[in-house]
């Protein structure tokens, strides 16, 4: 949980000392910055919730309806910054003392606005388009557009670096990501640059390409750069068209961490071919996730957390390995009450969002195909002892219950029953079943043999 500096609501004080965000990049849950709440980018429903912690009944979550589907939210003192999809915004809310939610500002920015991002001094954020393939920069003191450039298709997560002079950009496909120099200028430096995707994983002397690259998070001294994504064609064992991925880039030279693989190394074949040269594995598989929507970075035990939203899971993974995938800490199952003729999740399923309490104890996850807010305890490793190296990397099976929180239908009084893996926070509405083109997630009700679309 938060610390005991952090208030419930915001304070008022405008004497108080500035408190900086612990993180700068946004996501579809975030926790709050000098409060003890949560606030969640509610895509279907295009409203943002604030959610006090510890997570109680419903009348203590505060919403907002937005003009659009919200994509990201990111959390500064005395303020909340949000991307919204369509029609293309950023909006700057404030919440009162009682944490109710008023919007200050909004700039408008190419269509698809998702992912953002400040610079350390908290005066210019970066605002990803997707479906424009732009980027833009937003004066965050006069809440005016500075620019906006033209960007490879698709580009999702925004790192910035703690000098402010350069960002990286991920794209949903290619192995590429987008780099920007030169951030306070009329029109930043663009180029791309190339991470190659599952290198010790690849065909030998091949590079491959990428897809799925909603997710980045930079490690606490700004060293390396982690992107998570799947890596089409990645050879392997249980091998689905390639593999889930977390790469490393050095940002030191911009080189990626994982050498190629070149011939002769071994390698097991996903078809079990008996012929050719790849031929040998090491003994796990190689996808121990699917589809990664968000990472998170523990600083205290030196590892991250990927939110798996194919298998309804968080994976811990160990940050300091050349290829993360391959040290599996432990897994977290959040998705349960599983339909028996379909098995999808009924509770917790299609997570897309991770914060992480103060003291790294505590994950939330947002599960948007089921309009869900799932609270786990993670794994201490020895308290703070955290991986030292590969004899470390066993994976084991690991979930802490929840409280499940269910509302009276006519009454609209919330109760809770007897804590369990799977939870939901009262009186949120499903999901809308509007079809949208993108990926699949599970509706809030008992899932049907039919699974609607939502927009990724």
């Amino acid at each position: 949980m938060a610390s005991s500096s952090s208030s419930a609501t915001p304070s008022a004080d405008p004497n108080r000392p500035h408190i900086a965000p612990t993180l700068r990049e946004g996501g579809a849950l975030a926790r709050g910055v000098g409060e003890s709440a949560l606030y969640v980018a509610d895509e279907d429903h295009k409203t943002v919730r604030r959610v006090p912690v510890p997570i109680g009944a419903i009348d203590t979550v505060t919403t907002l309806e937005l003009a659009g589907a919200p994509a990201q939210v990111l959390p500064l003192d005395g303020r909340v910054l949000v991307t919204v999809r369509d029609p293309g915004l950023l909006v700057v809310l404030t919440p009162d003392a009682r944490g109710a939610l008023t919007e200050t500002a909004r700039v408008e920015l190419p269509d698809d606005a998702w992912g953002i991002a400040v610079t350390a001094d908290e005066r210019i954020a970066l605002v990803s388009s997707a479906w424009s393939h732009a980027v833009s920069a937003i004066d965050l003191t006069t809440a005016k557009k500075l620019w906006s450039v033209d960007v490879a298709r698709e580009p999702r997560a925004i790192v910035v670096m703690a000098d402010g002079k350069t960002a990286y950009v991920t794209h949903l496909v290619g192995s590429s990501l987008t780099r920007l120099d030169d951030l306070g200028a009329a029109e930043p430096k663009v180029r791309p640059i190339v991470l190659p995707s599952a290198p010790l994983r690849s065909p030998p002397n091949v590079t491959l390409a990428a897809s799925l690259g909603y997710a980045a998070v930079p490690n606490p001294e700004g060293s390396r750069l982690y992107v998570a994504r799947h890596a089409l064609g990645a050879l392997g064992e249980d091998a689905w068209f390639g593999a889930s991925t977390v790469d490393v880039r050095l940002t030191a030279n911009d080189m990626p961490l994982a050498p190629p693989r070149r011939d002769g190394q071994p390698f097991l074949r996903a078809d079990k071919a008996t012929d050719g040269t790849e031929l040998l594995v090491p003994g796990k598989p190689l996808s121990p996730f699917t589809q990664p929507r968000a990472l998170a970075y523990r600083k205290r035990t030196r590892t991250l957390l990927v939110v798996s939203e194919g298998e309804d899971m968080v994976v811990e993974l160990d940050a300091l390995g050349v290829d993360p995938t391959r040290g599996v800490l432990r897994n977290y199952a959040v998705g349960t009450n599983r339909d028996a003729t379909l098995p999808v999740a009924s509770t917790c399923g299609a997570p897309q969002g991770i914060a992480l309490s103060e003291d790294e104890n505590t994950a939330w996850v947002w599960c948007r195909g089921t309009c869900d807010l799932a609270t786990l305890k993670l794994d201490d490793f020895a308290k703070g002892g955290g991986p030292t190296g590969d004899s470390a990397s066993t994976p084991a099976a690991f979930a802490s219950p929840r409280t499940r929180w269910k509302q009276t239908a006519r009454s609209g009084v919330a109760s809770s029953t007897t804590p369990r893996i799977a939870s939901r926070v009262a009186g949120w509405p499903a999901p809308a079943a509007t079809p949208r083109a993108g990926t699949t997630a599970t509706s809030g009700t008992r899932p049907s043999s039919t699974r609607r679309t939502a927009r990724t």
